[in-house]
């Protein structure tokens, strides 16, 4: 067994097992040795499905950045349009969440500036 079948078989186990952001992360290193479509898949399901762990709160929000160098470290030409479609789901999820926080509790979220961190927004 090759290591770049090895590292894909570990791939596609991560993301059985919901491990999205181990498995975006080995997706990454293949598509850095051959850039194929099925790499590119496989990277692309695994950002969605580690940015979905992020918003239910089973990652760190740290790990945002992390996500999108590894999106922006693939040639495929759909990196650019999906890396910004991913950056405006990210941003309307965040607003999304702060919005139904802040009506459900209003004093502690004026007090905490919820999702700005998220984002890395700096507040004024």
């Amino acid at each position: 067994m090759t290591f770049c079948s090895l590292l894909q078989l570990f791939a596609n186990e991560c993301y059985k097992t919901g491990q999205f952001l181990y498995s975006a992360k080995a997706f990454g290193i293949l598509i850095q040795s051959d850039d194929q479509e099925e790499y590119w898949e496989g990277l692309r399901g695994a950002c969605i499905g580690a940015f979905q762990n992020i918003m239910e709160g089973k990652e760190s929000e740290d790990n945002i950045d992390e996500i999108l160098i590894l999106l922006m470290s693939s040639s495929n030409p759909q990196v650019n349009t999906f890396t910004w479609n991913f950056f405006l789901q990210c941003l309307d999820k965040t607003i999304n969440v702060w919005s139904m926080l802040q009506h459900k509790y209003p004093s502690k979220m004026r007090s905490q500036h919820a999702g700005c961190k998220l984002l890395h927004i700096p507040l004024v």
